[in-house]
């Protein structure tokens, strides 16, 4: 029987697993004959149970859960003194040491307290070592799962909306697109990392990030600024690193579902096991969401009127994946973590009357079909002299096929008819990804060294069909062309870092990496024209942490960084359908020297925070009309290199419980970002001051959320604001129309939620006011600042079982 490569991961997976357990038998039996006591107990918080936190015998692999009433039951500990260590999300981590004798049954009462600061996480992107949120030399902000789940949200993106210098956006009303700006870059300077590999860039980055499954994240990690002395390129405005779930130490089965507005609906699934030792355990995941297409708004003034045409594409995407961890493997002190998932999404959008919109190939339509499988290997060990070794590999394939009018457009402009069906073609890509990295650390003295190595490797095939509207093409005037790339990319890295103890108070951290960038492009079908980079680059950081006091820490972090201009962009398809981007050989790779200070207060009841940014970038990339001799090459945009510019601001946030049963948190963001001079294509008109404006950038915003709690009850409101923004508007391909400077807005959003045991029940209600981007254009989808759909609301129910 034939057996495809994709389809052999699982079994292969499930069978490593197997063998695992089976090796680990033998142990297991001998344990439980030599540790026979047990302890019981009850863990409380304010008099409350607590459900489904660890408890586990520190130093081992012995660990339970707590049930829904908040009671557990160790077994097989070993007689004598052992300490008993609790933790779970969103309570501060509590040591308990108790002494048991042989065959003993003996009962204990713990009690936590809340970690409503969240200070008591551990964290690894700022320095690629662990360190508690508090103590990290490089400032870092994370986003629990506790606060993921408590939010309920459905996506990253909504995840990321409350971190200051964030600014999250959808970009194209026909595909609904989103992106990310940190501190007022492009998505295009962050790095993202998927347990610290870069294997969402190139064609994933466009999409990849709403398909990606809420329910395998532990915890996001975000750090800002220049990072490549860490991550290579594309850290140029820092570094978002998505960390995976690990296994439950008592076998756990989450149900989340969720339903909303035009059949805004998600369900998801996850079990979580480990074997009796401890040592071996394992996580499985599916997660399903749909949407119904929605037509909210129109061009023109009001705006709130259907028009006919979707403001939001239909949407159905599946996910699922498992991963295992072995733990004491091969030696006392190491860990063996193997994942796979894959995803396939379908959108759809377009004219909805007589549904033309599920016609691919018909007029003002769009279909973006998405695969991608994904396996995930890692390694890492301690030595006796506590030195440490880190490895790990990552593969990915990802697979589009896109369709939308603007070959059908061309051909019916020029011909006056449609095309024939076996004329038509889809946008298709292929992306293959291999990622590794290896670090080894050691400590000595005042110093802890870390040592790295990392390689990257990207390839692409792509190929789109349009028609030749310019006279200078090689083709005749009206004739269709297939357009055909081949790409690959290649980064070689080596990275060293020292995290210097030069006093109790002071932490030096310094840091250097070396890169080796090459690319080639090839474009078979245009006289075999290729485009290749080779550059070496070097980029050097240094971070430094002082407690002025026990609960106010300053930090410092400032470093260089860069971007190759043969990063990918979707040069056939550019997101909604125009032509090709051309990269002109000559182009300077992009550059990057930013600063971080920030001050930190770390009180009982209340956390504060302000940070000043500043990041300078030379050789800015973005695309312009291509020159003529460009356009008879078949392309209509062309990459250059647009100068400096710089983004500079100040933020400043807070997490405070000043009653007892109340929590605020928010954050103000204040920022600037210019040009050195007026963008190309916008000098000799009236907008070539604002220009110098970098666009989708709002000057200011923030954030205020309350949360209040009352027994199994928990109400939440949450409002931000959004502030002036320069926008661009291009009334066609070529020529520009306006640069818009965009009033603020607030949004606000409600949430009740009610646990019952070990169900918990939820409503949620999304931009109550039913505020809409009040100027639509319709002939420019990127021309987006703010909702096109309006409130939004949901409900939903979780249900945790213990087995």
């Amino acid at each position: 029987m034939y057996l495809s490569y994709k389809n052999s991961i699982p079994i292969t997976i499930l069978f490593i697993f197997i063998i695992l357990s089976l090796n680990v038998q033998a142990q297991e039996d001998k344990v439980r004959q030599q540790q026979r006591a047990k302890v019981k107990g009850i863990v409380t918080c304010k008099g409350e149970p607590v459900p489904y936190v660890n408890v586990l015998i520190k130093g081992t692999h012995n660990g339970t859960m707590t049930n829904p009433n908040g009671r557990f039951i160790l077994r097989h500990l070993a007689p004598g003194e052992n300490t008993l260590l609790i933790k779970g999300l969103g309570y501060k981590t509590k040591e308990k040491t108790i002494e048991v004798k042989q065959e003993e049954l003996k009962e204990v009462s713990i009690q936590l307290e809340e970690d409503v600061l969240q200070m008591d996480n551990v964290v690894v992107t700022g320095t690629r070592t662990k360190h508690y949120v508090k103590k990290v030399p490089v400032k870092t902000e994370v986003i629990p799962a506790r606060q993921i789940e408590t939010q309920n949200e459905s996506t990253l993106f909504q995840a990321l909306k409350d971190i200051p210098g964030i600014h999250v956006q959808e970009q194209c009303q026909f595909c609904n697109f989103t992106t990310i700006r940190m501190q007022g870059l492009e998505s295009q300077y962050t790095q993202i990392l998927m347990n610290g590999l870069p294997i969402y860039s190139g064609l994933a980055s466009v999409y990849g990030l709403q398909q990606l499954s809420i329910a395998q994240i532990d915890r996001i990690e975000v750090v800002k600024g220049a990072g490549s002395a860490l991550y290579g390129s594309s850290a140029m405005a820092g570094a978002i690193n998505i960390i995976t779930e690990k296994p439950a130490f008592s076998p756990m089965t989450t149900i989340d579902m969720k339903w909303g507005r035009f059949n805004t609906n998600t369900y998801k699934a996850t079990t979580s096991l480990r074997n009796k030792k401890g040592n071996v355990g394992a996580v499985i995941y599916a997660q399903k969401s749909t949407g119904d297409p929605v037509d909210y708004s129109q061009e023109g003034l009001p705006v709130k009127q259907k028009d006919g045409i979707t403001d939001r594409v239909s949407q159905n995407l599946t996910n699922g994946g498992a991963s295992i961890m072995v733990e004491d493997m091969f030696s006392k002190n190491d860990k063996l973590n193997i994942r796979g998932n894959f995803m396939s999404e379908t959108r759809r959008g377009g004219i909805l009357e007589d549904n033309q919109y599920k016609n691919p190939f018909s007029e003002m339509s769009e279909r973006i079909i998405t695969e991608r499988y994904v396996g995930e290997l890692s390694y890492e060990t301690t030595f006796r002299d506590s030195s440490a070794l880190e490895i790990g590999a990552a593969y990915v394939n990802h697979n589009r096929n896109a369709t939308n009018d603007t070959y059908l457009c061309a051909y019916e402009s020029t011909y006056g008819e449609s095309p024939s069906i076996s004329d038509m073609r889809p946008y298709l890509a292929d992306e293959n990804t291999f990622s590794s990295i290896g670090m080894y650390s050691k400590s000595f003295d005042i110093h802890h060294l870390l040592a790295g190595i990392q390689f990257s490797h990207r390839s692409y095939n792509q190929s789109g069909k349009y028609v030749a509207l310019n006279p200078l093409m090689r083709e005749k005037y009206g004739e269709s062309f297939l357009a055909v790339s081949k790409k690959h990319f290649s980064d070689y890295g080596i990275f060293l870092q020292d995290e210097i103890s030069v006093l109790p108070r002071l932490q030096i951290v310094p840091g250097i990496r070396l890169d080796h960038y090459t690319s080639e492009e090839n474009y078979p079908r245009t006289d075999t024209l290729s485009f290749s980079f080779d550059v070496s680059s070097i980029n050097p950081r240094l971070a430094v942490k002082y407690d002025i006091s026990r609960r106010f820490t300053m930090r410092l972090s400032t470093g260089t960084g860069f971007r190759p201009p043969a990063a990918f962009a979707e040069d056939l398809h550019l997101c909604s359908g125009s032509p090709r981007i051309f990269k002109t050989p000559g182009l300077k790779p992009e550059r990057a020297f930013s600063y971080n200070v920030s001050g930190d207060y770390y009180g009982e009841n209340i956390r504060l925070g302000a940070n000043i940014f500043r990041n300078n970038l030379y050789h800015k990339i973005n695309f312009i009309g291509a020159e003529q001799k460009i356009r008879a090459r078949g392309y209509n945009y062309q990459w250059e290199n647009l100068g400096d510019a710089y983004v500079q601001g100040f933020e400043f946030s807070w997490r405070a419980r000043l009653l007892e049963n109340v929590t605020f948190h928010g954050d103000i963001t204040v920022n600037q970002g210019r040009y050195k001079y007026p963008r190309e294509d916008w000098q000799g008109t009236r907008y070539e001051e604002e220009s110098e404006h970098i666009s989708q950038f709002p000057l200011h915003s923030g954030h205020l959320g309350i949360q209040y709690s009352a027994g199994k009850w928990r109400f939440t409101l949450d409002g931000s604001y959004k502030g002036p923004m320069y926008i661009d508007y291009y009334k066609n391909e070529t020529t520009a129309a306006k640069i818009k400077k965009t009033d603020p807005y607030i949004l606000l959003d409600a949430q009740v939620s009610k646990s019952v045991r070990s169900v918990t029940f939820f409503a949620k209600m999304e931009n109550i006011t039913d505020f809409v981007q009040p100027e639509r254009h319709l002939d420019d989808a990127a021309f987006i600042y703010a909702p096109l759909t309006g409130r939004m609301y949901y409900a939903g129910m979780k249900l945790k079982l213990k087995h």
